[in-house]
């Protein structure tokens, strides 16, 4: 589990740009790795991924004997019931994150679902590509 904003929050929407950044980098760099895995292996290693946006409570939680610095909260079981719905090598995000990032990403809505632990359906998205990734660059003469 990665998440963004903490111990400094940057903002909704840079945290999304950064986590949905990072998260199509991690697919790439697995399928740049993909050959390796398997000469390696026999097998690829393929990684699902699941963001989803929100106010979290984060800090050291635990015993006395025994903390951990994370994170907690709707978002954070959003996100975990995200991602085992993902295709291998893709990345889902949760309807909040899509908002934050539609001007930034070229988003799939893929269907409602009803995420164990939330009351409403969720729609969410598969991210395909960044948009400044897809224009054609622009040279002057």
């Amino acid at each position: 589990m990665i998440f963004f904003g903490a111990p400094r929050a940057t903002g909704a929407s840079d945290q999304a740009l950064r986590c949905v950044r990072m998260a199509l980098e991690v697919q790439e760099r697995m399928q740049e790795f993909k050959a390796e895995f398997i000469r390696l292996s026999g097998t690829a290693v393929l990684v699902r991924i699941g963001i989803a946006s929100g106010i979290a409570t984060v800090g050291d939680f635990g015993a006395e004997y025994r903390t951990d610095f994370t994170v907690i909260g709707e978002p954070v079981n959003r996100a975990a019931r995200i991602e085992p719905l993902a295709p291998p090598g893709s990345v889902l995000i949760d309807q909040q994150t899509q908002v934050l990032i539609a001007d930034l990403f070229q988003c799939k809505a893929t269907k409602n679902v009803q995420l164990k632990g939330f009351k409403d359906p969720q729609t969410i998205y598969q991210v395909e590509a960044e948009i400044q990734a897809l224009q054609p660059q622009l040279v002057n003469f």
